[in-house]
């Protein structure tokens, strides 16, 4: 799209507008011009002559915007339904620009998918505004990537795509031409030109812009906006007239520049353009569907290209210069019926009113229309009627006198909405919606939260109870008035949305009065259900996360007096997820200021609720992350022009409130309101900064005292209050989490995914990425900051930051990791100083100071009375005192006007000190290859260090611990036999491993040692960045050893005689008064419990200590830290570990030790019923456990499933047990039971609870044991009936032993056999957890007292409400939701899901038998082993099918859009295993496919015709369903092809061409598509079958959870060793024959693609253009365009396709295109050497006509350009370097130490000591997670692992166990 014009509406032909985009980048258009050109005679391209403006954005500053835009929604009297959009926005800036031209300025903005009308600019005169002459030009260089040269237009041409005129270009340069178009685009996309003024600047310039930035609203507005805008003035008025001052200032400033007068009035008209039903415009999105009209905009991040810029004239960065106040008006028509209502941004609700007025206008009524609504009235209804040259009013229908009603359909309402920003922000924070809202207030806020005011305020104790509700009915009031509080706004049902008028303005129809049908009782229950479900699910929660930040920034004001969250269903970055990892809630949500935009399918369904970690927790974290996102984007300018590079900055910050947030608010019951269901009353009363996790709040940002610490040494446990050092009661309970415990086990599984992330693959192991499998742009990995470059000027924006893996989702696990290393580093309170000096700054730049000072204290003379050795108070500003560290940080960012990388790690050693300096060391210094170091002049090879390589580097940190425990011996004797024994003491090495391509890291590390007797210290050693083996001496061990030889001798003794058994046996676990912990610590002759390397997360990497089995379940049960507890999890998951040398003693107790660490995990998992001396752990970490136990089974399975002994099966025997213990009664598995009764008996005091290690902390458990009492507990009977009579209250508290059900499920499911086989009890248990019924289908399962408690609140309540005086305006907002939420019915949906998705994990096979008459082996004739599985899963998908239609026709009924999502998860979980089971049991049997259809009529599922027809269907699925067919035809396509037998393997192209068919279905969601898309990739690149994605991802929207588990498999992560895990990821071996057989056909497949066309590939011509076709279709679409041409003729540049304005799915496309045709497509080139052919019947029987196609002339000008790009290309090359020596700066290191002559010590060279290690290769078992085994396999084949120290750890371990 382009479009050009000048103040006198000249038109120059668009194709002049389409060199914008070359004259923008690197003098392409002078390069261009002088290629080679067609003949004379044919070209009809004429150079304009005068180039385009070539100004940026860059060098303006806007100071305030006003915006006033027009919607219209029409419906013709057909029933086609259509958007109409209008604006026009002025700009008041001042720039910097040089005078291009003589007498003339070029400006620049940002504006996409828009039609530029009209631009004007001004200049201040002394008699006001002058009108300037002025010239434009508008191009989107991102809606066309690649045009067709200018140079290459014919007259001859008909109509051609831009894309095929440039296909000779591949990869390489659409990739190239992406970032050109990046470029241009971040410089701006409309161009205006401008005569400089000449008159001269008037002495009153400054009076002058003020009266004009304060005048009233304009005529053609409308009076209706000029009321609505005066009273907005009426708020915030101190503030808006100092803004106006200040901008009035900066202007007038501007008039007397050094570069001549620059200060102008930019005004754009322009018009949205919203052709279709659905309309994805990036940042603007229309629909019409679903009988719901409605838009609504998506802020995006910065860098993005889209967001706000695609509807409105802005500059859209994050600079400083570029953060304006705003006044906004937005008109929406529509008719009546729908009730359309605009809801948006502002520092207040801001200001609305509603006209009803009829569709046409006779002469006097279209005069009073317009003079109310302006001009925009009658020219948006005149343009949709499509009849522009008629007048603008039509002939009225005919009505009589005596007429007194009339239809509701006749009229039409107008509603005007206007806002204010009188805080400068950027245009991204800007944001509304346009829909049948309907409208409730938070009660909370409209109640507890302003009563509390009024008490604080209220001096007078004594003051009656009714004038306290007096004051809180004018506090309500007044804040309504002022357009104040918090609200919800979400789709009215359909036979309310009559209503939503009801009260507007009949001004425009004076004799109309409105007469409505009131709703009927059925209804009004309806509507009242709704509004309960927001309540329940959105009460308190934003007013806690807003009052947390408001808190942690230490500001006293929040950013906006108001608050709104909208919801609307299927809203774009709403929070739901169909299986993309960057529409997570983590990465992209849709926050502005004051609101956000959400996805009302999250919401639970109507008198129901979703389990906390099952849907509730990301329901609640996405309200309040939308909330810290919002803030810190209208608040927090960045530095510099890099919006890309820099933002991970604002990431770093959000992931610092939000681990905050989660600290404090991150468990069940602390996150909302009381009415909320996340609200309880035992929990939220430590919530918040109540919470015992934030006790070093508050944070002083001035600190009297500098202390300093001179030396390191080990710290004391009393001097360490924040730690949780030990387990105790704050860590929770079995069946509830703290949120400290789920934070800490989030953290480990963050670090998983980014390590997965990280680890590289085949082609690029150098420079490994996060791209997982695409190669093209390496810069997905450093366009996170760079300090040589800009990332924003390279192109990162529109091609690495999309990147699906490596862009935003790389960016915001990267920052959860950095994030915790800054904790660790600088401390948490250093941290958050730096956060607040940043907003602090932002916000006195806003105000206009230049510099933060303190007052001045005078100093008290000494009180001579006293010996007070306190410090003088401090002075500012005085002559001899310094600024504090706080000051000069607020100082410099203030004069750097933003936050930059290097600001931030100055500012962070600034507030430090000396404390922290040795751990924040490091360069910022981008080092290239050929850089000289000057010390030893050679290249630079040290470490970068803080931050950079944590920012920058391309690996995580890696190390191994090993430590031992022996007697200490007189080291002066000369004689080691005849020493004496002096103690014990603790040995330990440390052996970094470094990656090939990683990151070499050094510095001081801590060790925690913990001995018995609860003796702890802390050490701090030392790491080198040279990669070698360091040994960390000796520290003596001065407790008593946990248990002595001879209690190990009594217990290792064996039992003989008849009674001799195991106290473990089938019959009788744990009854003989044993436990694991108790036996495994008979096996310890030391003082030591446990080890922990780096326990403040200084690294954030991967640390595994080596350490005994009993050390690692010490640290398991007692460690305080839910991360070091899954460490010993998944360390003990790999026990005994192949080269551990046996013990001695082989049995305790007859338990064999070998057994002891899966017995270990098995307590741990069972929880009560397996401990009874210590406490048991909380569901977080018993869900790990049962994972642990599958990956042990794993580990130390049998050869065979045929093994039968129950020794074999020792893991699945505990979880068996677990789930029998649990969930079976009488053979039968129960529904699962979500909640607990709790009684309380008393009150509990509000105060933080002591600190863990206290002694203290035992009393406040047991005080909390004696308020709080489960009912459950109780023995029925007596003891049950006082309790409830005693009871004071009751609450229902959920119980998450759900959490560890799915995780025991999916672990056994995924238990196999080193035959890769699953065992047959594991099948059995699938099948009847599949065959029992579902919690949700026999309704809310309650205890017979629960209903009595129940019944009982609910008349206390009762009671309560009618003593009260009500009062009118009070009660409607207080008892608003007074339902109590906890009553309210669980989902269970999620279980059975996880259920169904663990069936993709099995694998099985028919028996083999001899046969007796040949002796061979053959299958079993009989049912097969997964016949029943099959059935059952068969019989979910349809059961679910069925309830999907239902909910469907429910939801078309009232159109709210609430709740789905919950739901979803069955069928789509069932949909993806039962392709996975029917290729598992089509490559598993002999039988054929037809004779399997027979003898099964139900497994259609082999078909991929039956999942073509439920994505099909008419009434159309969900996203998550198709999203689930669409992987599972591409898996049957691909499996088809499994057997070398096919001559031409076209499976995976027809899946390939059915995806994209439904990508460019106009009326597929972005989601979807973006979805659709990446299955595509995986089918490509060997994942789509064994990593699942729609099921992992799908519908969870979760991306630390989802993200972790997508990579690493179902059992999660490893310890680094024996991975139990990576079998069920390896598609190599015989564990997953399903994705082997797919692979193997998608392999056929991919080379097909690849290679047809190639003269060495027989491939038939039918196929050849078929993927010709393929190629082109998608070659097309990532260009912008439509894939096929349009049905009307005309040049394809206003044409856009699904990639116009979807940078996601443009480089998910790419990324496809890439790893496909790297080098360029054959077929295409094949079919285009056929032009001899292009006449004859077969060429277009064959479709080849249809295939791209390009001309000679274009080659050269294609060509022509690529060259004119290559500076972009040799700067990017340049970055990709600096990266790569990054990556190869240890290798280097190490091989100059290797050929140095200096030699280390022949003791320590022996051992290993001291020496540098090379790095290791990413092996195979590298990529599946194996790291310590990967590098203990390649070092021992060097000679590397250590040599005689290896030998001697071994002898004295087993001296050790001998002693």
């Amino acid at each position: 799209m382009s479009t050009a014009g000048n103040t006198e509406g000249e038109k120059p032909p668009s194709r002049q507008g389409q060199t914008l985009r070359l004259n923008l980048s690197s003098d392409a258009s002078k390069r261009a011009s002088s290629a080679t050109a067609p003949p004379p005679k044919r070209q009809c391209f004429n150079p304009p002559p005068t180039p385009p403006p070539t100004a940026s954005v860059a060098e303006h500053s806007v100071l305030h915007q006003v915006s006033s835009l027009h919607f219209l929604f029409h419906q013709s009297p057909g029933g086609e339904s259509k958007w109409y959009g209008r604006g026009t926005t002025s700009l008041y800036l001042t720039s910097d620009s040089h005078a291009e031209q003589p007498n003339r300025v070029s400006l620049a903005l940002h504006l996409r998918a828009c039609h530029v009308q009209e631009v004007r600019v001004e200049a201040m005169s002394k008699n006001g505004l002058q009108p300037l002459h002025t010239t434009f030009f508008h191009f989107d260089p991102l809606e066309h990537v690649l045009i067709k040269p200018p140079s290459s237009y014919t007259d001859s041409d008909e109509f051609r795509f831009d894309a095929d005129a440039q296909s000779s270009r591949g990869a390489v340069g659409m990739t190239t031409g992406l970032r050109a178009a990046s470029i241009a685009s971040n410089m701006g996309e409309l161009r205006i030109s401008c005569a400089v003024p000449v008159f001269p600047v008037p002495s009153t310039a400054e009076q002058l812009w003020k009266a004009e930035l304060a005048s009233p609203a304009m005529a053609e507005e409308g009076e209706t906006v000029g009321r609505l805008k005066h009273n907005l003035s009426q708020r915030l008025q101190q503030k808006r007239e100092k803004r106006i001052d200040l901008v009035a200032q900066r202007l007038a400033a501007g008039m007397v520049s050094s570069k001549g007068n620059r200060a102008f009035k930019v005004t754009v008209d322009y018009i949205i353009p919203l052709p279709d039903a659905v309309n994805h415009l990036g940042g603007f999105h229309a629909l019409t569907t679903n009988r719901t009209p409605h838009l609504y905009t998506t802020t995006g991040v910065h860098g993005d290209h889209e967001g706000t810029r695609t509807w409105l004239p802005c500059i859209d960065s994050a600079s400083y210069r570029h953060r304006t106040t705003h006044k906004l008006a937005v008109k929406v028509t529509a008719p009546y019926r729908h009730g359309l209502l605009c809801i948006g941004a502002g520092q207040d609700f801001g200001c609305s009113e509603t006209l009803l007025h009829e569709a046409s206008f006779e002469a006097a009524e279209l005069e009073i229309a317009q003079k109310e609504l302006g001009s925009s009235l009658a020219t948006m209804l005149q343009v949709a009627r499509g009849n522009e040259s008629q007048q603008a009013h039509l002939i009225p229908h005919d009505r009589a006198a005596n007429h007194k009603t009339t239809s509701i359909d006749n009229l039409l309402a107008t509603q005007v909405w206007c806002s204010h920003i009188w805080a400068p922000v950027p245009a991204r924070s800007l944001g509304f919606a346009v829909g049948p809202f309907k409208v409730v207030e938070d009660p909370e806020y409209f109640g507890a939260s302003l009563l509390e005011g009024i008490e604080k305020d209220d001096e007078d104790a004594d003051e009656e109870e009714g004038n306290v509700d007096e004051r809180l009915y004018e506090a309500i009031e007044s804040a309504r008035k002022n357009g104040e509080g918090i609200r919800q706004a979400y789709f009215a049902p359909f036979f309310e949305r009559c209503f939503l008028h009801q009260f507007a303005s009949l001004t425009l129809i004076p004799n109309v009065a409105l007469q409505l049908i009131p709703l009927s009782q059925k209804q009004e229950n309806k509507s009242r259900d709704i509004e309960n479900v927001i309540l329940h699910a959105t009460a308190g929660v934003p007013h806690r996360a807003l009052s947390m930040t408001r808190d942690v920034l230490a500001i006293p004001t929040f950013p906006s007096a108001a608050y709104t969250q909208i919801w609307i269903p299927g809203a774009v970055h709403g929070g739901c997820s169909s299986g993309s990892l960057h529409s997570c809630p983590e990465v992209l949500s849709n926050p502005f200021l004051g609101g956000a935009i959400m996805d009302s399918r999250l919401l639970a369904p109507i008198r129901s609720r979703l389990p906390y970690y099952q849907g509730g927790r990301v329901l609640q974290f996405l309200q309040a992350r939308s909330v810290v996102r919002g803030w810190i984007t209208a608040v927090l300018p960045l530095g510099g022009n890099d919006d890309v590079g820099m933002g991970y900055l604002p990431s770093l910050i959000e992931s610092l409130i939000m681990s905050l947030y989660e600290r404090g608010h991150g468990a069940h019951g602390e996150g909302g309101a009381p009415g909320s269901v996340f609200h309880s009353i035992r929990y939220s009363t430590f919530s918040g900064l109540n919470s015992p996790n934030l006790d070093f709040f508050p944070v002083q940002n001035i600190e009297d005292v500098d202390v300093v610490v001179e030396g390191v040494g080990a710290v004391p446990v009393e001097d360490r209050h924040n730690e949780q050092l030990w387990r105790a009661a704050i860590n929770g309970t079995e069946s509830h989490t703290s949120g400290m415990d789920e934070f800490n086990v989030r953290q480990l599984l963050t670090r998983d995914l980014l390590e997965a992330l990280e680890r590289g693959t085949d082609k690029d192991k150098g420079v490994p990425l996060p791209s997982m499998g695409w190669f093209g742009s390496h810069l997905s990995l450093t366009f996170l900051s760079s300090n040589a470059s800009s990332s924003s000027d390279m192109g990162c924006g529109a091609v690495d930051m999309m990147h699906p893996l490596g862009g935003l989702v790389y960016r915001r696990v990267k920052s959860d990791v950095l994030r915790c290393v800054v904790e660790g580093r600088a401390g948490i309170a250093n941290f958050i100083r730096v956060v607040r000096a940043a907003f602090m700054a932002a916000y006195l730049d806003d105000i206009g100071h230049t510099e933060l000072s303190l007052p001045i204290y005078k100093e008290k003379k000494p009180d001579v009375s006293t010996t007070s050795t306190d410090p003088p108070p401090f002075t500012s500003d005085g002559p001899h005192s310094p600024h504090q560290p706080f000051v000069l940080c607020v100082n410099e960012i203030l004069k750097r006007k933003g936050l930059t990388h290097n600001l931030f790690t100055r500012a962070l050693r600034n507030l430090c000190g000396r404390v922290k300096e040795h751990q924040l060391m490091g360069t910022q210094v981008d080092v290239e290859r050929h850089a000289e170091d000057p010390r030893t002049h050679g290249p630079f090879v040290d470490s970068e260090g803080f931050p950079n390589s944590f920012v920058r580097g391309s690996s995580m940190f890696y190390c191994k611990v090993g430590v031992h425990v022996e007697a200490a011996r007189d080291v002066s004797a000369w004689d080691q036999d005849t020493a004496v024994t002096k103690g014990i003491q603790l040995q330990t090495y440390a052996e970094p491993i470094i990656p090939e391509g990683g990151t070499a890291y050094g510095g001081p590390i801590t060790i925690r040692v913990v001995e018995n007797e609860g003796h702890f210290r802390e050490y701090v050693k030392e790491l080198s960045t040279d990669g070698s083996r360091k040994d960390w001496g000796t520290s003596f061990l001065h407790a008593k050893p946990v248990t002595t030889t001879k209690a190990q001798v009594a217990a290792g003794g064996e039992k003989v005689g008849p009674g001799s058994s195991s106290v473990f046996t089938e019959a009788q676990f744990h009854r003989s008064g044993y436990q694991a912990i108790e036996l495994i610590r008979l096996t310890n002759l030391t003082p030591l419990l446990w080890v922990r390397v780096d326990p403040m997360g200084l690294y954030g990497g991967k640390i595994s200590v080596l350490q005994p089995d009993a050390c690692l379940a010490e640290q398991l049960y007692h460690d305080g830290d839910a991360g070091a507890q899954v460490d010993a999890i998944r360390a003990l998951a790999e026990r005994p570990l192949q080269i551990q040398v046996p013990s001695k003693t082989k049995a305790i107790y007859d338990v064999s030790v070998s057994e002891l660490p899966v017995r270990i995990l098995g307590d741990c998992l069972r929880g009560s019923p397996a401990i009874h001396s210590s406490l048991p752990h909380t569901p977080t970490v018993r869900s790990q456990a049962a994972l642990g136990i599958a990956q042990w089974q794993n580990n130390k399975g049998p050869p065979t499933i045929s093994s039968t002994s129950t020794d074999h099966w020792t893991g699945l025997t505990l979880l068996l047990q677990y789930f029998s213990e649990r969930f079976v009664s009488n053979d039968t598995i129960m529904p699962i039971k979500f909640s607990r009764l709790v009684l309380r008996t008393g009150e509990l005091s509000l105060q933080q609870a002591p600190a863990s290690g206290d002694p203290a902390a035992t009393t406040t458990k047991s005080t909390e044991e004696e308020v709080y009492r489960y009912l459950d507990l109780l023995e029925e009977g007596e003891e049950r009936e006082d309790a409830l009579d005693e009871a004071e209250d009751v609450e229902i508290e959920e119980d998450e032993e759900y959490r560890v059900r799915s995780a025991a499920v999916t672990a056994i499911a995924c238990i196999r056999a080193k035959d890769g086989l699953t065992p047959s009890r594991s099948l059995e248990m699938l099948a009847a957890v599949l065959e029992s019924e579902d919690a949700e289908m026999v309704g809310h399962l309650v205890y017979p007292d629960e209903e009595l408690m129940e019944r009982k609140k609910a008349e206390k309540l009762r009671e309560e409400a009618s003593n009260r005086e009500n009062k009118i305006g009070i009660n409607e907002v207080t008892t608003s939701g007074c339902r109590r939420a906890p009553s309210l019915s669980y989902i269970s949906s999620m279980l059975m899901a996880d259920a169904l998705l663990s069936l993709s994990h099995i694998n099985s096979r028919p028996q083999m038998i001899t046969d007796p008459a040949t002796g061979k082996q053959v299958q079993a004739s009989g049912a097969h082993p997964l016949d029943r599985i099959i059935s059952a899963a068969r019989n979910w998908l349809d059961w679910e099918l069925y309830r999907e239609r239902i909910r469907s026709e429910l939801a078309r009924e009232d159109g709210t859009g609430i709740s789905g999502n919950c739901y979803d998860v069955i069928s789509s979980c069932a949909i993806v295993s039962l392709a996975n089971l029917a290729i598992l049991k089509q490559c598993s049997s002999n039988t054929s496919l037809e004779d399997q259809m027979e003898d099964h009529p139900k497994e259609d599922i082999t078909s991929a015709h039956f999942y073509l027809s439920i994505y099909d269907s008419k009434s159309l699925r969900n996203d998550l369903t198709r999203a689930a067919c669409a992987q599972a035809t591409v898996c049957i396509c691909c499996a088809s092809d499994r057997l070398e037998t096919q001559a031409e393997p076209l499976g995976l192209l027809i899946g390939l061409e059915y995806l994209l068919k439904r990508i460019l279905d106009p009326c597929t969601s972005p989601e979807l598509r973006q979805t659709l898309s990446l299955i595509m990739m995986d089918a490509c690149t060997g994942k789509v079958c064994s990593m699942q994605r729609v099921g992992t991802i799908g519908g969870r929207n979760d991306l630390v959870a989802c993200g972790s588990r997508f990579f690493n498999g179902p059992l999660g992560a490893s310890h680094g060793g024996d991975n139990g895990s990576g079998m069920l990821m390896d598609v190599a071996g015989g564990y997953l024959p399903a994705a082997r057989a797919v692979n193997d056909g998608a392999r056929r497949g991919l080379r097909l693609i690849g290679r047809a066309g190639h003269p060495k590939e027989k491939v038939t011509e039918a196929v050849i253009v078929r993927v010709a076709l393929f190629a082109t279709r998608i070659w097309r679409t990532i260009n912008g365009e439509p894939a096929d041409p349009p049905p009307s003729t005309g040049h394809a540049s206003g044409n856009r396709g699904v990639c116009a304005f979807d940078g996601m799915l443009r480089c998910s496309l790419l990324a496809l295109w890439q790893w496909i045709w790297p080098r360029g497509c054959y077929a295409v080139l094949q079919v285009q050497s056929w032009k001899l052919r292009e006449n004859e019947a077969r060429y277009f029987e064959l479709g080849a006509h249809k295939v791209m196609k390009i001309s000679e002339e274009e080659k050269a000008a294609a060509s022509s350009e690529e060259t004119s790009l290559e500076d972009i290309s040799r700067f990017v090359d340049t970055e990709l370097d600096r990266q790569a020596w990054r990556g190869e700066m240890v290798m280097r290191a190490f091989e100059i130490n290797k050929g140095s002559k200096v030699s280390a010590e022949m003791a320590a060279t022996e051992q290993g000591i001291g020496q540098p290690l090379p790095p290791i290769e990413r092996d195979a078992a590298f990529r599946h997670g194996g790291w310590i085994a990967s590098a203990a396999k390649q070092r021992r084949a060097l000679g590397l692992d250590g040599g005689t120290v290896v030998t001697k750890l071994r002898l004295k371990v087993k001296s050790a166990n001998e002693d």
